[in-house]
């Protein structure tokens, strides 16, 4: 009889192609540097590890295959989530994007999330129990009334050709920008698209609700 093989797939550094990087649902480590990560069925982990390389302290963005708790990260890094994007007072072609810093809660599987590390270096995040879920590239559209946002998840690779073609907006030093850098995977870039009589902002500056423009 046939039995389906449980697998985790993912890219390693100087691979030539995915592979199954599952070795042992008791122990198992994502390292923050696999690419094109693709799973097609809930897999459970006894103790899963995360780590990720930080090279500063902004923030970065998050975005992961499995349910976490704020305190499984508070030990190196803050998180935080986007709340919205103000358009109203556009100044020198800048926007703004209102994140909400987590104290608490759950960091949800597919979704998007924001990261900062306290200290510069590689961090370990060991999450215990965990159940990695299919793996899904969610575009999550923010309420705006002149433009359309949208949060886009990715496993795979964006290439810098393909964010121009969908006004795709990549996070660095505190600020997206329509940068010529590809995203790598297990992050999400932030796309916009303007309405009939708007126009597109150059940059959108990343704020914490309570310093954000009255409005928000």
């Amino acid at each position: 009889q046939f039995v389906p093989v449980e697998f985790i797939e993912a890219r390693k550094p100087g691979a030539e192609r995915p592979w199954n990087v599952l070795e042992n649902k008791q122990q198992f480590t994502l390292d923050d540097n696999f690419s094109d990560l693709f799973v097609g069925k809930a897999v459970s982990i006894e103790q899963l590890q995360y780590t990720r390389q930080f090279d500063d302290t902004n923030w970065q963005t998050l975005y992961l295959p499995f349910d976490t708790d704020c305190k499984d990260w508070t030990t190196h890094c803050d998180v935080a989530c986007i709340d919205g994007v103000q358009f109203a007072d556009i100044q020198d072609g800048e926007a703004v994007a209102v994140y909400v810093e987590m104290k608490e809660g759950k960091l949800f599987a597919n979704r998007p999330y924001l990261i900062r590390a306290k200290s510069v270096g590689k961090h370990t995040f060991t999450l215990g129990k965990v159940t990695v879920k299919p793996t899904e590239e969610v575009q999550a559209q923010l309420a705006a009334n002149s433009h359309k946002v949208c949060l886009n998840g990715n496993y795979g690779t964006v290439s810098a050709e393909d964010l121009q073609k969908n006004g795709g907006f990549v996070l660095t030093n505190g600020t997206f920008v329509q940068a010529g850098s590809e995203v790598p995977s297990m992050r999400w870039y932030l796309s916009i698209a303007a309405n009939s009589g708007t126009t597109l902002p150059q940059s959108i500056r990343l704020v914490e609700k309570k310093d954000a423009p009255v409005g928000m």
